[in-house]
């Protein structure tokens, strides 16, 4: 029973019992709601064409709407509470779960957490905020900071719009957004889609800005060296001409392997989550087939644009990686320059070797299970994942972290700390600024693979 907050979030005396017990009794009252609602309007809305009609039908003042309800609890020593909530926008966060096919008995569901889940995890990022992760890792919720509460209800519309018109947008999907009060303790509650819901198991977790690293922060080689067992031979080669001699640092053989209903596990025995690598570790590439990488990279550049038309900056892209390790590596060996640093080599190696598993059981259960959607529709076309070339991996990508403004706080910040590092190598600039770099860094990190060969 983890406490909710953090230095630059809300709802620092929260328990994580008030928070499910905020979100659950919010789904409820939305599935009174739809019961008391004809069963044939209901089936109706489940089209895609009356989907489309609804999102022309939801209007700016809809995102102004709020519905309070009040639920009993208990606090951390165990005395009976009220908990008062406030759902923000109530009818834009039910269309968006529409959209998603996410049926709010299922999402009721996902928060009727075991006593020893009722905990929140401390994130790693520097707003302090707290996770709480639903039964099968589908969704997760968060606290965040009023001026979070803002953005969001001021660019919510427009936000709703993009998804509905873009069913395949990597942008996080926002779910429910409330206000828990309990006693004189008050926190911002934002619910929203795991970027790795689908993925059974993670062994590498990389958050992504595009920029330079300040001096003596970077780990990184001035060219990327792919996976050794995302390239044939002459792919090899070829890197061999530009970064030097590469040498296998781990023999496929020496990994240690444990299998669990099908799923492959790595590191099973005393396995940790990977640790969460950024622009100044990054040592490798993803390399995908040529149409894969133009799709992808046409949704990605779109939702770019989305955001730097509502002013956001400092979002990040959230890429997981899971080892296809069904299929045999072509060199047979896993690659690393001799360039590397000892360290840049230890923190690669050691993200190689954690996994974070997600029990197979869970995988097949996930929201995108026609099980449990409100109406038949095809998930989008990356939800779940990306192979790569060659079959390698499987890449889970999303952009995260898409509330902050250029506010006069951050173009302060941007003004001081230009005198220390150059643009390049900061997060707070200009939001058009921003993703035109974050596009050039992502078609960097994302090569053409046909053209990669044709080097070799």
């Amino acid at each position: 029973m983890g406490q909710v907050g953090g230095t630059a979030t809300s709802g620092r005396g929260l328990t994580a019992p008030q928070v499910v017990a905020a979100l659950r009794v919010t789904v409820e009252a939305q599935l009174k709601k739809a019961d008391a609602a004809a069963p044939s309007s209901q089936a109706a809305s489940c089209t895609s064409a009356s989907l489309a009609e609804h999102s022309k039908a939801i209007k700016p003042v809809d995102c102004c709407a709020v519905q309070r309800l009040t639920v009993p609890s208990t606090d951390s020593k165990g005395k009976r509470v009220k908990v008062h909530v406030t759902e923000y926008a109530p009818n834009v966060f039910s269309f968006l779960r529409q959209l998603e096919g996410v049926a709010d008995s299922h999402f009721a569901d996902e928060w009727s957490l075991p006593e020893d889940c009722l905990r929140m995890e401390l994130g790693e990022g520097r707003s302090q905020a707290f996770f709480l992760k639903s039964k099968t890792m589908a969704f997760m919720c968060k606290t965040i900071s009023v001026e979070e509460v803002r953005v969001l209800l001021d660019i919510l519309h427009a936000y709703m719009q993009h998804i509905a018109a873009h069913p395949g947008s990597l942008l996080m999907r926002f779910y429910m957004l409330l206000k828990v009060s309990v006693r004189k303790e008050k926190g911002y509650i934002l619910c929203f889609n795991d970027i790795f819901a689908a993925a059974s198991v993670l062994h590498e977790k990389w958050d992504i800005k595009g920029r330079i690293p300040k001096p003596g922060k970077s780990l990184r080689n001035p060219d990327f060296l792919r996976r050794g067992s995302e390239l044939n031979l002459h792919l090899i080669e070829a890197q061999k001409k530009r970064n030097g001699i590469v040498k296998p640092v781990t023999d496929a053989s020496e990994q240690l392997y444990d299998r669990e209903d099908g799923v492959v596990v790595k590191g099973a025995k005393g396995a940790q989550s990977p640790p969460t690598l950024h622009d100044k570790d990054l040592t490798r590439l993803f390399l995908l087939p040529q149409n894969t990488r133009k799709r992808l990279l046409e949704q990605l550049l779109r939702d770019y644009d989305f955001l730097n038309n509502a002013g956001m900056m400092d979002y990040s892209l959230l890429i997981g990686v899971t080892y296809h390790e069904n299929k045999a590596p072509q060199s047979g060996r896993h690659c690393i320059s001799d360039r590397m640093s000892n360290s840049a080599q230890h923190d690669v190696a050691s993200a190689s070797s954690w996994a974070e598993v997600r029990p197979a059981s869970l995988a097949k259960d996930s929201h995108l299970s026609d099980k449990k959607t409100s109406h038949s529709m095809t998930p989008p076309e990356f939800a779940k994942g990306v192979r790569s070339f060659c079959d390698q991996e499987i890449y889970y990508v999303g952009i995260i972290d898409v509330l902050t403004t250029y506010t006069i706080k951050k173009k302060g910040a941007n003004f001081f700390k230009s005198f220390l590092w150059e643009q390049d190598m900061l997060s707070t600039i200009p939001p058009d600024y921003y993703a035109r770099r974050l596009t050039s860094f992502t078609e960097l990190i994302f090569p053409d693979a046909s053209e990669e060969s044709r080097d070799g």
